[in-house]
């Protein structure tokens, strides 16, 4: 559950300037804290994209994960977290150990903003994914002004599919053919929406 189109894979190691510091957002759960990605992330987030079978049920995350790779995510999180799509780093104590990202969508599901997840392949089945989200969609809620948020998985991604129904999203019964670089050819993606 991983957004598309994050940054060019040809950017140099050099961290670009901001023109604007990205929005201080942060929400503490009992055990996680989501807050703003940062470039001292860059080391950390190559450990949190290091498996292949997870990065399979992302669009546009490669394997291996490279510094380059995450430093063209970072920029993009960064220059684009804002209240309306914030772009969060999941952090257990001081340790990074997944991304929530929400992105605006076009076309027809432009009624609200896309939900993206990841959580590194050693955190996961330990429900914090569920607290992550559940956490975010109420801050989104009451600070960014949405009412309505779209996701969607592929279909053979079991685990996305629990955190998103645990988390209350509905299926829209919508399925679409879409790619991934770390699959041949399209598969199919099942949507979901919440209502805030």
């Amino acid at each position: 559950m991983i957004s598309k189109d994050f940054g060019g894979r040809d950017l140099s190691l050099t961290p670009p300037r901001l023109h604007t510091p990205p929005t201080a957002t942060r929400i503490e759960t009992d055990r996680l804290v989501l807050s703003p990605l940062t470039f001292s992330d860059v080391t950390t987030l190559t450990q949190v994209f290091a498996s292949a079978e997870t990065a399979r049920m992302t669009h546009d995350i490669p394997h291996p994960f490279a510094l380059e790779d995450a430093f063209g995510f970072l920029s993009m999180a960064m220059t684009q977290h804002s209240r309306r799509f914030p772009k969060w780093g999941i952090r257990l104590g001081d340790k990074l150990i997944g991304v929530l990202l929400f992105s605006e969508t076009v076309g027809q599901d432009s009624f609200g903003p896309q939900m993206s997840l990841f959580i590194a392949h050693p955190y996961q089945n330990h429900g914090y994914g569920t607290e992550a989200v559940t956490a975010s969609l109420g801050w989104l809620r009451t600070h960014g002004g949405a009412k309505i948020v779209h996701a969607a998985h592929f279909a053979d991604n079991a685990a996305s599919a629990q955190v998103l129904i645990r988390s209350g999203f509905l299926y829209t019964g919508r399925r679409t053919q879409e790619t991934s670089l770390m699959r041949h050819g399209p598969h199919t993606a099942l949507h979901l929406i919440k209502i805030l």
